[in-house]
């Protein structure tokens, strides 16, 4: 079987600066009791607090079910800390519409969507700011989050997401046949293949391959972003397409692996970069030596979020063979 990836490294994974609009938020300070540890998480607990007080819960109706216990230990964990619920003063002016309540939950939603409830409650205080600052990240007129905490979030996320796609059962559905002969047929499967394993953390060079703009958003940012499209692997003439709906996330290659052989061939990606990724960072071998995953949620349009960046150590950059 021929196996092709469309659109995987154009889609995929191209990087953004994140900063280059970011303006931040207006509010007042957390608490200086909190500390450090829990500033995103405060301020995110702030933030949901008003929004569920507000009018328009019809529209947040398809979140609220999956996010509302989650942003109950959230704010219960962060206005325990504080010692008290925040006043209407502690809440930014700039998020108080209906647009911006939707976004608080969609980025809510998205970004916790693999822990539960219990994981949170029990999860380190470290790991619940770094998930906050992540979601704060998503909603219009946030900062980026520090490269430690996206670090952090990131590799939260990653774990959380591991566990869920192990857990799932391989089904597939296949679309009916499509009126003419020569049009694709899509095969929609759920879970991982069965050849797909979770590497060793262990430091390894990893290579993406782009166009030159997305290129240098990677140098200039050091990050990689997470993709819209899932993994697709193409059947004989490429009429027959097996979808992996739920592997998304940030995909790689290794140094030596031609870009045909993964489904970038042709003009539109004549440049390279190897990079460094930490080692807290779960990936997935989906194509024995080929193909790697970090798996994440997609980045959904339109701008739904979330956008979710991951931290990379440079190694080497050039034009592809």
């Amino acid at each position: 079987m021929k196996r092709v990836l469309v659109l995987l490294f154009l889609a995929g994974s191209i990087a953004f600066p994140g900063s280059v609009q970011a303006r931040v938020l207006r509010g007042a300070p957390p608490s200086k009791a909190v500390g450090t540890r829990f500033a995103a998480l405060s301020r995110l607990s702030r933030i949901v607090n008003y929004s569920l007080d507000t009018p328009g819960r019809p529209v947040l109706a398809p979140f609220l079910n999956s996010a509302v216990p989650k942003a109950a230990v959230l704010t219960g964990r962060a206005e325990g800390a504080r010692g008290g619920e925040a006043t209407p003063g502690d809440f930014p002016s700039g998020l108080k519409t209906s647009i911006s309540v939707l976004r608080t939950f969609q980025a809510l939603d998205s970004v916790l969507q693999d822990f539960t409830p219990e994981t949170l409650q029990t999860m380190p205080v470290e790991r619940l700011h770094a998930l906050s600052a992540l979601i704060l990240e998503q909603l219009p007129g946030s900062r980026p989050a520090g490269t430690e905490d996206a670090l952090e979030g990131v590799a939260a996320l990653s774990e959380a997401r591991v566990k869920s796609l192990l857990k799932r059962p391989g089904r597939r559905s296949m679309e009916s046949a499509p009126s003419e002969p020569y049009l694709p047929r899509l095969i929609h499967y759920k879970g991982v293949p069965k050849e797909a394993r979770v590497m060793p953390p262990v430091p390894r060079i990893f290579r993406h391959y782009g166009t030159k703009s997305g290129v240098s958003s990677i140098l200039a940012s050091l990050s990689l972003w997470n993709g819209h499209t899932p993994y697709v692997r193409a059947h004989g003439e490429g009429l027959l397409f097996d979808v992996f709906t739920d592997l998304t996330g940030v995909f790689l290659t290794l140094p030596g692996v031609s870009k045909a052989s993964v489904g970038v061939g042709g003009q539109k990606f004549p440049v390279f970069v190897d990079l460094l990724l930490s080692p807290r960072l779960p990936i997935l071998e989906i194509e024995p030596g080929r193909i790697f995953l970090i798996p994440l949620p997609a980045r959904m349009p339109p701008d739904a979020g979330p956008k979710l960046r991951v931290p990379v150590e440079i190694v080497r950059h050039g034009r592809a063979r």
